[in-house]
């Protein structure tokens, strides 16, 4: 068996483990609450404009002007994909007042309804999110989601985090995006490259890396070992695994 430490299974042959009989599990709610808690940090960074890191490092505090700063109640949030992590994210993002929706072909709508979230086409999202946060699973239909077209259909000045795995953004699009077309790009983002560190834009040029936490706290990696090792025991002992 393969007991996955984590809620991705993006870098594990599950067809050919499969057809060799291996038993793959994972813990698919692993870290919710901490990645809806860092993509709402991270939104909330590049919302304000937030200069209070950069200027600890300097020590140095100016308030440069930064214009224009809109209120966020009353914005829209979009969510590409709708599982625990963008779920937990929901309710925090209302409480700050603004409108969540989510397009995720494979909920429910009813089940998106109940959240209190509006379920719409992926294209909708695009045209009216002023932040959009990606949550969707990497899959071969979903690497290069988020790419020229859709950076093309999105409104000027829009906000983007990506706290899931960095290959569903189009990050070379991104760049020439942010580069060459300016007033048709995203104003600010924040997404994960493929080595796992996370990569802030901010037009025109500036771009500083950071290591990606999101994952991380004490209880979050305990429940993870916990289940996960559970899972392992139980495949052992001949149980069926809690996720698989």
């Amino acid at each position: 068996m393969i007991g996955r430490f984590g809620l991705g299974v993006d870098n594990i042959d599950i067809k050919t483990a499969a057809e060799l009989g291996i038993t793959v599990t994972y813990v698919p709610d692993y870290c919710m609450h901490e990645v809806s808690d860092h993509a709402l940090a991270l939104l909330l960074a590049l919302a304000r404009n937030s200069v209070l890191e950069r200027a600890g490092a300097s020590r140095r505090w100016e308030m440069p002007a930064v214009v224009p700063l809109r209120r966020l109640a009353g914005q829209v949030l979009g969510l590409i994909g709708f599982g625990n992590i963008p779920r937990a994210l929901a309710p925090k993002a209302k409480a700050l007042g603004l409108k969540v929706i989510t397009h995720d072909p494979y909920s429910r709508q009813d089940v998106i309804a109940a959240h209190g979230v509006e379920g719409v086409s992926f294209d909708e999202l695009l045209a009216r999110s002023d932040f959009v946060s990606v949550h969707a699973p990497l899959t071969p239909a979903t690497r290069g989601l988020v790419n020229a077209a859709a950076f093309a259909r999105m409104k000027k000045g829009a906000l983007i985090v990506n706290t899931a795995r960095g290959p569903l953004i189009d990050e070379p699009a991104l760049i020439a995006a942010l580069d060459s077309r300016p007033s048709a790009a995203p104003r600010s983002t924040w997404w994960r490259t493929s080595a796992g560190e996370g990569l802030s834009a901010h037009r025109p040029r500036q771009r500083d890396p950071h290591a990606a936490h999101a994952f991380y706290s004490v209880e979050a990696l305990e429940s993870c070992r916990t289940k996960c090792v559970g899972d392992v025991a139980r495949v052992l002992c001949g149980e069926p695994p809690a996720y698989r």
